[in-house]
């Protein structure tokens, strides 16, 4: 029998009551729940020039109805 701690199985609702109260991000899935690791600030840079580069290329178009 192994001594490896094992990790319990968290329900959908546990998680999101939890996640409200983390100071850190973490994600779920299929029951388990893990720590997110941190972006970096060239990875932020690239995300932003991402996100303004849609902008402007979207910028007059109707928004899509949902």
């Amino acid at each position: 029998m192994s001594t490896a701690e094992q990790p319990e199985f968290v329900s959908i609702e546990a998680y999101l009551d939890a996640e409200e109260l983390a100071v850190t991000k973490s994600e779920y899935i299929d029951g388990w729940v893990r720590a997110m690791s941190g972006a970096t600030v060239r990875h932020n840079s690239v995300k932003m020039n991402c996100a303004a580069l849609h902008a402007v290329q979207l910028k007059g178009q109707p928004v899509p109805a949902l």
